[in-house]
């Protein structure tokens, strides 16, 4: 099981999640929130791309050593994918649980 490494930063208005994922580290990736209007399928928005590397940078730290290498340091020197992601991407494993199996309420 994969945990993916959640970025403090937000990006525009923050309304949609984005998972990106460093070729050379899959199945590990990231989530971010990204402005609901940036379009994913087009060229534009590859720009804003190095911010968000720079970002996750700042906030995990770089890979410095080629040997070496620690989940989640940003790696983006081989590549990377990305998709929009579920919301329920950023619960944790337990949150899901209680969602999908709700206590149900007490008598009374």
């Amino acid at each position: 099981m994969v945990r993916p490494a959640l970025v403090a930063k937000r990006f525009g208005n923050g309304r949609k999640l984005l998972a990106l994922t460093p070729i050379m580290h899959r199945p590990h990736y990231y989530l971010v929130w990204i402005d609901d209007t940036w379009d994913l399928e087009a060229d534009a928005w590859l720009d804003k791309l190095e911010k968000i590397w720079d970002a996750i940078s700042e906030e995990f730290g770089a890979r410095r050593d080629e040997d070496h290498y620690h989940w989640p340091e940003e790696d983006s020197a081989g590549g990377c994918a990305w998709w929009v992601a579920d919301k329920d991407d950023v619960m944790s494993p337990r949150a899901r649980r209680r969602r999908a199996h709700p206590t149900p309420p007490e008598p009374r």
